[in-house]
C-alpha cells in the first residue's frame, strides 16, 4: 500500500502558503513578460487591439485561465492538511482537486466560473487601458497638427500674418496635451517640448518658412515617436499592473481559502486540537476585521481564540493570508467556554480611537453602535462564526504515518523509530533542520539535511549546502557508516518543503 507521508513542520504554514503562491504568481509574471512583447508588435504592426489580444489568448491562454491554479489548490490543501503533496495517489489528487473546485463564498460561483469571470474581466482592463491611451494619442495628435495647420500657404509664419494665428501663448497649452498624452512619459515629453521649443524660437526670430515647416515636422515626428512609446507603456501597464492585480487576487484569495478547507479537515479529525487561534499575517497591511478576530475574546477562552465549531471565516478578504493556530488539549481550559461575541466586540471597539471604529464600522455604522445597536449588523466583512466547512471529505485516511518531531539545537535524529516513520529535526524557530527516514524494522538508513551545517568543504552540495546522508549498521547495532551524498531530483521534489 502506498503510504501517505504527512509533514510535520506545522508552525511554518504561512511561510509555505506564501511560498505556494509566489511560485504561482512568479509563473505568471514570466508569461505575462513574453505577453507584452508578443501584444506590442502587434499593435506596432497596425493591428487592432481586439484581433491583438485574440491571438495574445491563443498563445498566452494560461495568462487569462490560470490552468495552473487548481493543482496548487491540491498542495496548498494537502500541506495544511500535514501530507507531502508528492506523495498523493493521482485518484487523491484528482478527488481533491474536484473537491476544492466547488464553491466555498457568497457568490456561490465554482472556480471554473471565477476563472471565467476573471479571464473576461482582465481582457476588459487590457482593452480600456489601450482605448484611452488611444484617445490621449488622438487628443496630441490633433493638438500638434492644428499647430501645424496654423503654418500658412501665403508665405507668412503663424506670428506673421498667417491665416490659422496661434500665439506665443498657446505654446504651453500643447506642451500640457503633450504630457496628458504620454502620461508624463519623461523622454518622450522631452523630445517633444524640444520641438515646440524650437517652433517657438524660429517664429520668434521670424524665421524663413522653410525652416519654421521643417521644425513642425519634427514636431509631427517627436508626436508619432512619443504615441508609439506611449503604447507600448500602456501595454505593459495593462498585463502587468492591471491584469497581475486581478490574477494575484484570485489566486491568493482561492489558495488561502484551499488552506483553511486541508487545515479544518485535519482538525475535525484530530481529537486532541480542542481549540484555534486566530492569527493575524505578517503581510496584513491594512487595519480591518481581521485585527478583531484576532485581538477579542468572543468565547472566554483568550484573546482570538474560538472553539472548533466557531471559527471565523477565512479567507477574510481579497488577499488575506491570515490563519488558524491549532491549540491542543491542556493548552487551554475548555470549561471556561461561554458566548461573549457581542460583548468581546463590544470592548474591542471601546478600546480604539473614533478614527479607527469608523474604519471597520463606516460612519452610519459607528453612530447606530454609538446609539446601542448589535456591531454585528454594521461591522465591515463580519459573517456569521462557525460557518467555515472544509470542502474535502477524501482526505486520505489509511496508510498515514505520522512522523514525530524534534524539537530544539543541533542534536542528532534517534538511530529508531517505528517501522517507515520519518522524523523531522525542528529549531525553535519553526525551520527544519534535517529529515530522517527508517526502514520496515524502524532503523534510520537515511538522512535529508536543508544546511551545509557551516562546513561547507566538508558538504559542497546543493545551492545552500542542503544534502543527503545514507547510515549503514554493524550487526551490534553501532554505526559503520555515514555517506554524504548529491540529492536526486526525485528527492528534491518529494522534500521539496523542507528545502
Amino acid at each position: 500500500m502506498l503510504l501517505v507521508i504527512m509533514a510535520v513542520a506545522m508552525m511554518a504554514t504561512t511561510d509555505r502558503l506564501a511560498q505556494l503562491i509566489n511560485k504561482l504568481n512568479k509563473s505568471w509574471r514570466k508569461d505575462a513578460k513574453k505577453a507584452v512583447a508578443y501584444l506590442q508588435r502587434l499593435i506596432a504592426s497596425g493591428m487592432k487591439f481586439e484581433e491583438a489580444l485574440d491571438n495574445v489568448q491563443r498563445h498566452y491562454g494560461k495568462l487569462f485561465t490560470l490552468p495552473e491554479l487548481q493543482p496548487a489548490l491540491v498542495e496548498a490543501a494537502a500541506y495544511a492538511y500535514g501530507i507531502v503533496p508528492t506523495m498523493l495517489t493521482k485518484a487523491q489528487v484528482e478527488s481533491m482537486g474536484e473537491e476544492l473546485a466547488d464553491k466555498w463564498d457568497e457568490s456561490g460561483m465554482t472556480l471554473s466560473e471565477k476563472l471565467h469571470g476573471v479571464g473576461v474581466k482582465m481582457r476588459g482592463a487590457i482593452v480600456s487601458t489601450l482605448q484611452e491611451q488611444m484617445r490621449r494619442n488622438k487628443t496630441w495628435t490633433e493638438a500638434a497638427r492644428a499647430l501645424y495647420d496654423g503654418y500658412g500657404d501665403d508665405g507668412q509664419n503663424v506670428y506673421n500674418g498667417g491665416k490659422d494665428i496661434i500665439s506665443r501663448q498657446d505654446l504651453p497649452k500643447y506642451l500640457q496635451k503633450v504630457r496628458e498624452a504620454t502620461d508624463n512619459d519623461l523622454q518622450a515629453l522631452a523630445e517633444q517640448r524640444q520641438a515646440i521649443d524650437n517652433i517657438n524660437r524660429l517664429a520668434k526670430n521670424g524665421a524663413p518658412n522653410k525652416a519654421l515647416q521643417a521644425a513642425y515636422n519634427k514636431l509631427l515626428e517627436a508626436v508619432q515617436k512619443g504615441n508609439e512609446k506611449a503604447i507600448e507603456k500602456a501595454v505593459e501597464v495593462a498585463v502587468n499592473e492591471k491584469s497581475r492585480y486581478v490574477a494575484e487576487r484570485i489566486t491568493r484569495t482561492e489558495m488561502a481559502r484551499a488552506w483553511a478547507d486541508g487545515f479544518i479537515a485535519k482538525m475535525k479529525k484530530d481529537a486532541d486540537i480542542v481549540a484555534v487561534k486566530f492569527k493575524l499575517s505578517s503581510r496584513h497591511p491594512a487595519f480591518d476585521i481581521c485585527d478583531m478576530y484576532a485581538k477579542a475574546d468572543m468565547y472566554g477562552l483568550g484573546a482570538g481564540i474560538y472553539p472548533k465549531d466557531k471559527l471565523p471565516p477565512l479567507p477574510v478578504h481579497p488577499h488575506c493570508l491570515c490563519r488558524y493556530v491549532e491549540v491542543i488539549e491542556g493548552e487551554v481550559d475548555m470549561q471556561q467556554q461561554r458566548d461573549q461575541v457581542q460583548e468581546a466586540g463590544d470592548k474591542w471597539l471601546n478600546s480604539l480611537p473614533e478614527s479607527r471604529r469608523a474604519q471597520v464600522l463606516g460612519r452610519k455604522g459607528l453612530k447606530a453602535w454609538e446609539d446601542g445597536k448589535d456591531w454585528r449588523k454594521y461591522m465591515r466583512g463580519y459573517a456569521e462564526l462557525g460557518k467555515n466547512k472544509s470542502r474535502l471529505q477524501s482526505m486520505p485516511d489509511e496508510g498515514i504515518i505520522k512522523a514525530t518531531k524534534v524539537m530544539g539545537g543541533h542534536g542528532s535524529l534517534p538511530r529508531d523509530s517505528k517501522p517507515n516513520a520519518i522524523v523531522d529535526h525542528v529549531f525553535d524557530n519553526g525551520v527544519v533542520r534535517a529529515r530522517a527516514f527508517y526502514d520496515d524494522k524502524g532503523r534510520k538508513y537515511k538522512e535529508i539535511h536543508t544546511t551545509n551545517h557551516g562546513k561547507p568543504k566538508a558538504h559542497p552540495f546543493g545551492e545552500h549546502g542542503e544534502h543527503g546522508h545514507i547510515y549503514q549498521w554493524n550487526s551490534d547495532g553501532s554505526l559503520k557508516s555515514k555517506i554524504p551524498y548529491e540529492l536526486s531530483d526525485k528527492e528534491r521534489k518529494e522534500n521539496q518543503e523542507i528545502l
